[in-house]
């Protein structure tokens, strides 16, 4: 393919005689190649595997020692742990589907303070954090609780 004729494909417009030219050495003097490059991102969270950090741990800890259903002051009061930390945590916990909440029941007027959301840890949130309390106790000889 002569210059010429790759110089016209890329003066009318085609990007690949553009480029072919560019690569020929034959593209006009001043002209630089843009290529624009759409990313695709791809949503995962949620088919990967859970991560269960020390606090997530806690967490878990304080749902599983509950009886009943817990809210989510009283398991920040337990643990010990911001609102910043825990409310994600829960938040992942239940899309995964280790626990479930609600809202509470009453009107907020009678109860003379806001509804709480009340947790209670799932069948398989219960069997999750037993596997997640045991590799930590294989991995480490005692809980991560302990460690610190």
């Amino acid at each position: 393919m002569s210059g010429d004729i790759v110089r016209h494909h890329a003066s009318s417009g085609g990007y690949f005689a553009f480029f072919l030219a560019m690569l020929c050495g034959a593209a006009p003097k001043g002209l630089c190649l843009t290529i624009s490059t759409t990313l695709c991102r791809l949503t995962i969270m949620g088919k990967l595997k859970m991560q269960v950090t020390t606090q997530t741990l806690r967490v878990l800890g304080a749902l599983v020692s509950s009886a009943d259903e817990i809210s989510g002051a009283d398991i920040a009061r337990s643990t010990e742990l911001a609102s910043g930390t825990l409310y994600p945590i829960l938040a992942r916990l239940e899309k995964s589907k280790w626990i479930q909440s609600r809202w509470e029941e009453g009107d907020p007027h009678e109860l003379g303070r806001p509804r709480r959301r009340l947790y209670k840890i799932t069948a398989l949130g219960a069997r999750k954090a037993r596997q997640a309390v045991n590799a930590v106790t294989v991995s480490f000889g005692r809980s991560a609780w302990e460690l610190s």
